[in-house]
């Protein structure tokens, strides 16, 4: 039978409860607040049932995607609502619109924090939001296997351990489970978070309460609390006495200080977290309206993220960077030297007194809450500073080691227009592709990803291979996509440069991409007119997506003799690859083939190399025309035409354009 002889070999997870044939578990509160089981040995038959549903003694080893995202839910007042991005939301409305059932914790009547079920979307709002207390998980682990094995779908959320208690309980993989876990700090006693509200309101009954109000932003979180005679109180996250309790570790689970689920390979197909310092990776999402990191550990979980990604804003990174200002992932909290003392003080004096105390140093100056909130911030500072240094070193250092030989804008221009070769380019899509990773308009393909290494790594000099300028240099650039670039290279450069080959002449892949990024504009239009030379009085095939329309409404293809087009899908192309290389095919060998397809185009001018046709990758040099004719200053949408980077130009109608569609010779969708 289950004998905790050491507290801290408990979670608390109610597995063993859940599991007992017999009913001969219960848990019961210690005096510290926490749930531990206690065996009725009169009902107790041995069959060991408890011991090994233990997710403790018993440790599953799995091994995670480690797929890390930025997200936020694009409905802004369930982000608003929600404590980071309203990730979790979006997850639970998908289960509930499919006749499933969401578990979760919510306060009951009493405040205290307990798990339960919901069956519309309506009743998410109750799980909705941080509760910095150990919810009573209850008989849920029951009920949910009831839901399962009747073939409805569940989401279950809830802390690491407790997501590990429920798939020991379970004991088989269920395909119509999704489960949810978070970046757990610790829990804190349900004891003393009660004993805090009673003083808070000095003994009045509280009616509603928030744990992290983000009415002055997600990074100033306030503590809101509603009493039954209509006063309210509010707390600021950095001045709650409880809050601050819970961060310094005075009243957590015994378990919490030695956590066995602290992993990035974990049993849950998500994990859900705020994402601090998402500004020093992703510069851009610094609107202090919340950010969620998303771990995706599982295939389901994968698909699933396919299945929404319409309704949230996602951001690929890389997990090692993300976990940087979010240890509580991997690292279990430090054990307060004097949390024992702080359960003997509360048992005398006030919550408040008691964290006051635990913390104090008799040796050292008492250091102001003031004081204590300027060391964390320049902490934050530090680390921030320490982190952009590190890849500044270490791309540094990379540069100095590894040089490749990769011309610049204009040479590779001009040995474009000079020598009657095909053009491949790559850029940060290619290679997202390439290390197994998705784009917005392609899905991860494991053939596609082999095919671009193929390209990129082939030693022929009769293609011209092309790769992102900025290897070169990024001051020539606008502060935006300087930003960009120098940012993204101090993180990949050295897994491109695994890659490629540095006795190699690379050519500017930004070749068709010259006139956004660049603070100099005065050499664009000669650029523009040289890369018109090429198929000037030149019978062409353009072969681009539905959306794309090259040279329509602007006289970028008016010195040709002919335009002919094939249109493709303008989302994961490659899954018709091979339709469209035959297509291709059947077009005369004397003809220019122009290609806007993403990574497709890169494969596809390749291929058509290899079989004796001039092929050109030039993606996104008519959105560049485009922009160039207006003096565009920033990447604005254009008429008709899909623009992915511009705001609003994702939307695009048919064309009813005459002559586009007498061009039109195939069509491969």
């Amino acid at each position: 039978m289950i004998d905790i002889k050491e507290k801290y070999m408990c979670d608390g997870c109610h597995a063993c409860y859940s599991v007992c044939p017999k009913d001969a578990i219960n848990m019961e509160i210690d005096d510290e607040g926490f749930w531990y089981p206690k065996v009725d040995n009169t009902k107790c038959v041995d069959c060991n049932k408890c011991e090994k549903v233990c997710p403790i003694l018993n440790k599953t080893e799995v091994k995670s995607l480690k797929k890390a995202y930025a997200c936020y839910n694009l409905d802004e007042d369930i982000r608003v609502k929600s404590s980071s991005g309203g990730i979790f939301t979006i997850l639970a409305s998908e289960i509930i619109k499919d006749d499933g059932v969401v578990f979760g914790a919510k306060f009951d009547k009493d405040f205290n924090v307990v798990h339960d079920y919901v069956e519309d979307i309506d009743g998410l709002s109750k799980f909705r939001g941080s509760k910095y207390v150990q919810s009573n998980i209850g008989d849920s682990f029951r009920q949910a296997k009831t839901f399962l094995d009747d073939g409805r779908k569940v989401l279950f959320s809830g802390t690491p351990c407790q997501i590990g208690g429920l798939k020991s309980y379970l004991n088989k993989d269920y395909e119509n489970l999704v489960t949810v876990d978070l970046i757990c700090h610790g829990v804190p006693s349900p004891m003393i978070w009660q004993r805090y509200i009673n003083e808070l309101g000095d003994g009045k009954k509280l009616s509603a309460m928030t744990f992290r109000d983000k009415s002055k932003g997600w990074n100033s979180g306030v503590l809101k609390y509603r009493f039954e005679d209509g006063s309210e109180i509010d707390e600021n996250y950095s001045e709650s006495v409880y809050i601050k309790g819970f961060i310094q570790n005075c009243f957590l689970r015994p378990s919490c200080y030695n956590c066995s689920f602290k992993t990035l390979d974990r049993v849950s197909d998500f994990t859900l977290g705020d994402f601090w310092g998402v500004e020093s990776i992703l510069p851009k999402l610094k609107d202090n309206k919340g950010i969620s990191l998303v771990f995706v550990h599982s295939d389901k979980a994968n698909r699933i993220m396919k299945d929404i990604k319409k309704n949230i804003y996602l951001c690929e990174v890389e997990i090692a960077n993300s976990i940087t200002w979010n240890s509580c992932a991997i690292k279990s909290v430090d054990l307060l030297p004097n949390r024992s003392k702080f359960f003997r003080y509360v048992d005398k004096i006030s919550i408040k007194e008691a964290v006051d105390k635990s913390l104090y140093k008799s040796k050292l100056k008492r250091i102001s809450e003031s004081q204590l909130n300027l060391i964390k911030r320049i902490k934050r500072k530090l680390a921030s500073i320490i982190f952009k240094y590190y890849y500044d070193l270490k791309d540094f250092t990379i540069k100095k080691c590894f040089r490749l030989n990769i011309k610049d804008m204009d040479e590779s221009i001009d040995y474009l227009v000079n020598n009657h070769v095909s053009l491949a380019r790559f850029g940060d899509g290619e290679f997202k592709i390439i290390n197994s990773k998705k784009i917005g308009f392609q899905e991860t393909n494991k053939e596609l990803s082999e095919r671009l290494k193929e390209v990129l790594t082939t030693e022929d000099e009769e293609i011209m291979i092309c790769i992102p300028g900025m290897f070169l240099k990024t001051d020539d650039m606008i502060g935006r996509a300087k930003r960009y670039w120098d940012n993204y290279l101090k993180q990949n450069r050295m897994t491109w440069y695994r890659n490629l080959n540095r006795k190699k002449t690379y050519y500017n892949a930004h070749l068709t991409r010259l006139y956004m990024d660049y603070k100099d504009k005065s050499k664009v239009g000669e650029r523009f007119e040289k890369l018109k030379s090429i198929w000037k009085n030149r019978d062409i095939i353009i072969v681009e997506g539905e959306f794309s329309k090259l040279g329509v409404g602007n006289d970028l293809f008016k010195n040709v003799n002919s335009i002919s087009r094939i249109i493709c899908p303008s989302k994961n192309a490659f899954n018709k690859y091979d339709e469209i290389l035959e297509t291709v095919k059947k077009v005369d060998k004397d003809k220019l083939i122009l290609i806007a397809l993403g990574p497709t185009a890169t494969v596809l001018a390749y291929d058509l190399y290899l079989l004796g046709y001039q092929a050109l990758d030039i993606g996104h040099i008519d959105i560049e025309y485009e922009w160039f004719l207006q003096g565009a200053k920033e990447k604005v949408a254009i008429e008709n035409k899909y623009v992915g980077e511009a705001k609003g130009g994702q939307v695009v109608g048919i064309s009813q354009d005459k002559r586009y569609l007498e061009q039109i010779i195939a069509k491969v969708l």
